[in-house]
């Protein structure tokens, strides 16, 4: 046996060993191993340090607000869109304050939902009188004024103030 491997070794001066047994390979894939495990790790902390920074939906509510009375949809010519924008900065406050599915109501849907869910029947009535707004805006044509659009963001900050205080006198109790 003995004489046959000395044979083997005499006729092939180097044996074949294939790439995935040889030490730069191994070597190369413990690199990517190690990346890969870096990347994860740097994509997850990431995602926390993103879901940390979220700012309060009433903040986000008051932002949203604030730049649509600075836009320039509050001309008449474009009170059709200001409405709309109105009504979707309400409906996605209004579903993150009381967990409920605003965003996929209309408008007639949306006020009885308001008045099931909130305490408050002044918030209920405030919505009520942005809706009739918007409707009469968006549906039968009309031109709103730039009072009537003020009054209409005033009420929907209001709003948002109300069920915060709401929600900051709940906490303390």
């Amino acid at each position: 046996m003995q004489e046959l491997n000395e044979q083997l070794y005499d006729i092939c001066t180097e044996w074949h060993v294939p790439f995935w047994q040889k030490s730069s390979f191994l070597f190369f894939c413990g690199l990517c191993g190690i990346a890969l495990l870096a990347l994860a790790c740097w994509y997850i902390i990431r995602n926390m340090r993103r879901k940390q920074r979220q700012e309060p939906y009433h903040i986000v509510a008051r932002r949203a607000l604030d730049e649509l009375q600075k836009a320039e949809c509050m001309l008449p010519d474009s009170s059709a869109q200001f409405y709309a924008a109105l009504i979707i900065i309400l409906k996605k406050y209004l579903t993150e304050h009381y967990h409920a599915m605003f965003i996929s109501k209309t408008d007639c849907q949306m006020l009885p939902l308001i008045k099931q869910v909130s305490e408050s029947k002044q918030v209920a009535g405030l919505v009520e009188h942005i809706l009739q707004s918007s409707v009469t805006v968006r549906f039968a044509g009309a031109q709103a004024a730039r009072q009537n659009m003020q009054e209409a963001v005033d009420a929907a900050i209001e709003i948002v103030v109300i069920t915060q205080a709401q929600k900051s006198a709940q906490k303390g109790a």
